[in-house]
């Protein structure tokens, strides 16, 4: 295995200390010309000056950002132009975010790099690519439909960002050092996002982190042992976490059974450990179906490939301590999945007749991309009882949302797309000789499903998971890894 080169600590201190000094004096010299601007906006300014410095300073300017980028999934701080108040709860917003300004660096270094070699780069698959952005541009057609418009070109925008995260990573992610890297920086990030989310079951609640996507009001479960707090982490909501964990979990089980050093095997295990810890203190029940599936699965995989050569100790310990996990939180576990729940399943099948009459009503273009939740209220006479009137959410499920909203050309255009990275990424996997990127492949391959699983009970749109095109591009690009150095 070819282990992470980090430049950053080799050698260059008196550059970076020099560049990121004048990067800082930079920033303060524009802030004292501004002096206008809020004091979180002008400690944003300096930092970002002195980052963008220290990372010209380590000589890889992209694998820096990369490593970042990966790293701060979780923890994506972003800034909204639109209050969601005024449009109704849960629609997508126009804003730009953390990962949003690394990708605009990451994509001016790919095309300097693209102007100054002009060599040809591997891409992803034709049958892939082209369902993906046939999606994109329907989506956008599906405006002529929308009742607001603008909460299209919001949810827009975002899906455009995720064809920027797709071509990028299919084109620029090449050696066994980008996928180590990748499974390092996520393991790095599950373990700092895991660490919050304990101070914040220890706290009741809320830290305070509203830049990264805290929600200031927890969400609390009536048990009959006790009331206990949902955690949502950083990414705001328990169902969203528990997507964001379905959707780097499995990684961590896969390569966890390939040949580690002693430094990674620590660092995939502590993960793994506290990641499932995590998971169980969601109460996200699709979560905790779609990882357990997705275990399972790789668990079948691995005894019927006997070519790849796996190590079975880790795989059993791992296995060993997620029954330990289980047997310690069992009272709870078992409390959610058998008390009632309020009618938290029962409500699923109203919001899918008030989905259906959607569909029914515009089944080409649907009622306009993100617009659900503005037009849902018209369609609530097919919800029986009267008194939930009002009441019914966005449909969760993925599919029908997106059926709703883009109609069924839309939502047979994602399924196109999902069945060509099936069938690609099987093929991929097959042809991999190399035992650790074959675990590897294999982990994105169930980390992508387990997360739709999971987004088939919750109400995720498509742009809100950078992993989901991230693994998508992985999985369908043409590169050949087993020549990859």
């Amino acid at each position: 295995m070819k282990e992470l080169n980090f430049p950053l600590f080799q050698g260059r201190m008196p550059a970076i200390i020099k560049v990121s000094a004048l990067a800082a004096c930079l920033g303060f010299g524009i802030l004292w010309a501004t002096k206008t601007l809020e004091m979180k906006w002008l400690v944003a300014l300096v930092a970002a000056f002195s980052f963008l410095g220290f990372a010209v300073a380590t000589g890889r300017f992209e694998r820096f950002l990369l490593n970042v980028f990966f790293f701060l999934i979780p923890l994506n701080a972003d800034f909204n132009w639109h209050s969601a108040g005024s449009s109704g709860g849960g629609v997508l917003e126009l804003g730009v975010s953390t990962l949003d300004l690394l990708m605009v660096f990451l994509y001016g270094a790919w095309i300097l790099r693209l102007v100054s070699r002009r060599e040809p780069e591997p891409g992803p698959a034709l049958s892939a690519a082209l369902p993906l952005v046939l999606l994109v541009a329907w989506s956008g057609l599906s405006m002529i439909n929308a009742r607001q418009p603008e909460l299209t070109l919001y949810a827009l925008v975002g899906l455009l960002k995720t064809l920027f995260y797709f071509f990028y990573f299919a084109h620029n992610i090449k050696t066994r050092e980008d996928l180590w890297m990748i499974v390092r920086c996520l393991a790095l990030g599950l373990i700092v996002e895991s660490l919050i989310t304990f101070l914040q079951y220890a706290a009741g609640g809320y830290l305070g982190l509203d830049v990264l996507g805290e929600r200031q009001i927890p969400k609390e479960l009536e048990l009959s042992m006790n009331k206990v707090v949902r955690v949502g982490g950083t990414l705001g909501h328990p169902n969203q976490l528990g997507g964001y964990l379905s959707a780097v979990l499995p990684l961590m089980f896969c390569v966890n059974g390939a040949k580690l050093g002693r430094g990674m095997r620590f660092l995939v295990t502590l993960a793994i450990g506290l990641g499932m810890i995590v998971l169980i203190l969601t109460f996200s029940r699709s979560a905790w179906l779609a990882t357990a599936l997705a275990f399972i699965v790789m668990l079948g995989w691995l005894v019927t490939e006997g070519r790849i050569h796996f190590r079975l100790g880790p795989v059993l310990m791992g296995g060993l301590a997620l029954i330990t996990i289980f047997l310690f939180f069992k009272p709870l576990i078992m409390a959610r999945v058998t008390e009632d729940d309020e009618g938290s399943v029962t409500s699923r099948f109203a919001q899918m007749r008030v989905a259906r009459s959607m569909i029914t009503q515009h089944p080409v273009l649907g009622v306009g991309l993100n617009n659900y939740d503005a037009v849902k209220h018209l369609n609530e006479s097919f919800v029986e009882n009267s008194m939930e009137r009002g009441k019914v959410n966005r449909v969760h499920n993925i599919f029908l949302l997106l059926a709703a909203e883009t109609g069924l050309v839309g939502l047979g255009l994602f399924v196109w797309f999902l069945w060509s990275l099936a069938v690609l990424g099987l093929k991929k996997i097959s042809s991999i000789r190399d035992g650790a990127l074959h675990l590897i492949f294999m982990g994105l391959y169930l980390c992508f499903f387990a997360r739709i699983l999971h987004d088939a009970t919750h109400t995720a749109y498509l742009s809100t998971s950078p992993l989901f095109w991230i693994y998508s591009a992985l999985l369908v690009s043409n590169r050949k890894w087993d020549t990859a150095q």
